[in-house]
């Protein structure tokens, strides 16, 4: 009997977090937030008729919804905010919106009040609704916080604006619902976790306009 062929050698085995412990480079980061946009572009190409990958109902039952007179600041936990909502053009010109679709552009600017303001930088939670109860969901495009906490200056304005596609004859109706943090950036974990079982509902501020 012929020996037996010696078995080839085994692959080296990949580790599960190589790609994930890759850093970004900031061209691909651009890249991916292109890309997300480009999701909000081609849904609502491809289904100018249908809102349903782009506007869905929930039963909020851990909110409570305040409103905000329009033009009028919101002070949250020792931190003042404004909030506008505009059309803009579609960040992609050779992809532009239907015509009963507009891109609109949503701009959150915060002013931390006093030096416990300007420990709760935390990014809040922004979206669109009508008083039918339907919600639109926005994609993040930029900030200009300072990237570490101890960096951020009292009394000065630093902003969030977010992109997204609402129907046109939607747009007067729609308000911008803004659920800011009152977490600090110096909160120990064990308190975050504490505070996370105590607190049981959240607020949402409605600015009307």
């Amino acid at each position: 009997m012929p020996p037996m062929p010696p078995m080839p050698p085994a692959a080296p085995a990949e580790s599960p977090g190589s790609e994930a412990e890759e850093e970004t480079p900031p061209r691909r980061r651009t890249g991916l937030k292109l890309a997300a946009l480009g999701v909000l572009a081609v849904v609502a190409i491809a289904v100018p008729t249908v809102d349903r990958y782009l506007v869905f109902q929930e039963n909020w039952d851990r909110e409570t919804v305040q409103t905000v007179a329009a033009g009028t600041p919101l002070n949250f936990a020792n931190v003042s905010w404004k909030v506008t909502l505009e059309k803009t053009p579609s960040p992609d010109p050779k992809r532009p919106s239907p015509p009963d679709r507009t891109w609109v552009k949503v701009t959150a600017t915060r002013v931390s009040l006093n030096a416990d303001g300007a420990r709760r930088v935390m990014k809040p939670d922004v979206d669109l609704r009508d008083p039918d109860g339907r919600k639109w969901m926005l994609e993040s495009l930029k900030d200009d916080l300072p990237v570490e906490p101890e960096e951020h200056k009292t009394g000065t304005p630093y902003s969030y604006t977010w992109l997204g596609i609402v129907p046109v004859a939607a747009f007067d109706r729609i308000r911008v619902h803004l659920r800011p943090s009152d977490l600090r950036s110096d909160l120990p974990t064990e308190g975050l976790l504490k505070r996370t079982d105590e607190v049981p509902s959240y607020v949402v501020f409605a600015f009307t306009r």
